[in-house]
């Protein structure tokens, strides 16, 4: 089961997100989600013109960033490498400091497209170190020859400047997504190998004691949540753990759940927080990955793609609060205290009360296709196109307070 982006059109209980589902959502007026933007007349949207912030460039790579972190002065982000002929996708996670670098340092060791052994499935940095994925390409992967044993995936860990690299988990079946808390690492795996309709597990392991592969390349006793079709992403939060992933096992319709656990004990029968998402919307393929929404233990806060507004979900009732309207293309939500920022496909980053309430706050326009941001006490970060269209990751200054 190779690992893929979703492409999503999101419900909450049974109607899609649009004009008229939107009527009367937590109080909010009557809105229409027309493609405004940034010049809406709903009162939702800020009129008039938006502040053009200049963004300094820290690096730049022929190849694709995603999924900026940042911590302790350093600025981190995952390296896809495209830069092959051969279908298998390699990858690593490259560091700089906040104030910039010539070429970004080696975090966690890059795993070239050409390995046909490997295939890059995600980081996740926390104070503790960087965890990353590998998923053991099964022997009938049409790259591989037939010459690869199945159960040959690992979870690897490294200090945040690279050194002390490890094995955290071997012998896995096919793991992805690595989403670590203060104490513990998720992640997904496919312990059937049954390709991208197979079955998919979501597990755990202490970060203090590691983990070891059982019988068919899970390792026992760990499953948080299972019985779900092919995973999408993972992420955490103080309280809960969250799989984007297929509805059901062996589902090739494209359907998909957003699925919330508590961190403390596993799943039992998973909790849907938003259900039908679609790998189609109105015939265009948008990718989607856990930039789409961002959480905070309460509340799930998501950017439904090929719409146009920026929801509030309630983790534990499903009830809906609107953000903002107008909003084309919006990703790489994040949240920052009392504020949550998005970037939009027209250049714009935004910030707005996560309650949804005050105004709605342009922060920078004409910027370069903004997407996957990371926030810290004095700067905004995002990856967008650099000099000759090779993209690069950015850094602007962030609105006080």
């Amino acid at each position: 089961m190779r690992h893929h982006a979703l492409v999503c059109l999101l419900v909450v209980g049974s109607a899609p997100f649009g004009a008229l589902a939107c009527r009367g959502i937590a109080g909010i007026k009557d809105i229409e989600l027309a493609d405004g933007g940034p010049t809406g007349t709903d009162g939702n949207v800020p009129p008039g013109p938006c502040p053009s912030t200049a963004a300094t460039i820290l690096f730049s790579s022929p190849d694709g960033f995603d999924h900026l972190s940042v911590l302790d002065g350093f600025i981190y982000a995952d390296l896809q490498t495209t830069t092959s002929s051969t279908t298998n996708g390699g990858g690593g996670v490259v560091r700089c400091p906040a104030a910039g670098c010539t070429t970004p340092q080696i975090a966690q060791t890059v795993v070239g497209p050409s390995d046909l052994n490997h295939n890059w499935a995600g980081s996740s940095v926390t104070a503790s170190g960087i965890y990353s994925a590998l998923s053991g390409i099964l022997g009938t992967n049409v790259n591989d020859g037939g010459n690869v044993t199945a159960n040959n995936g690992t979870l690897n860990a490294a200090g945040l400047d690279g050194t002390n690299a490890r094995t955290f988990a071997p012998n896995l079946a096919y793991p992805g997504f690595p989403a670590a808390t203060a104490t513990d690492l998720f992640w997904t795996n496919d312990p059937t190998g049954a390709g991208d309709t197979g079955v998919t597990s979501l597990m755990k392991c202490s970060l203090a004691t590691g983990c070891s592969a059982g019988s068919g390349g899970n390792p026992p006793g760990s499953v948080w949540l299972s019985g779900v079709g092919t995973a999408y992403g993972v992420s955490v939060d103080s309280a809960n753990v969250y799989l984007l992933a297929a509805a059901t096992p062996n589902d090739t319709s494209g359907a998909a759940q957003l699925y919330s656990c508590p961190l403390a004990t596993s799943c039992g029968a998973p909790h849907v927080v938003v259900s039908g998402l679609s790998t189609t919307v109105a015939g265009t393929t948008t990718v989607v990955d856990t930039s789409f929404y961002t959480s905070d233990g309460t509340y799930v806060y998501v950017a439904p793609p090929g719409q146009t507004s920026v929801l509030r979900v309630s983790v534990a009732a499903g009830s809906t609060t609107m953000i903002a309207t107008g909003q084309q293309g919006a990703s790489g939500l994040v949240l920052d205290g009392s504020y949550l920022y998005w970037g939009t496909s027209t250049g714009t980053i935004y910030r707005a009360s996560k309650n949804g309430t005050g105004a709605l706050q342009a922060v920078a326009c004409q910027l370069a296709s903004p997407s996957y941001l990371a926030v810290d006490a004095s700067s905004i970060y995002f990856v967008g196109a650099g000099a000759g269209g090779n993209p690069a990751v950015y850094k602007l200054p962030k609105p006080q307070p």
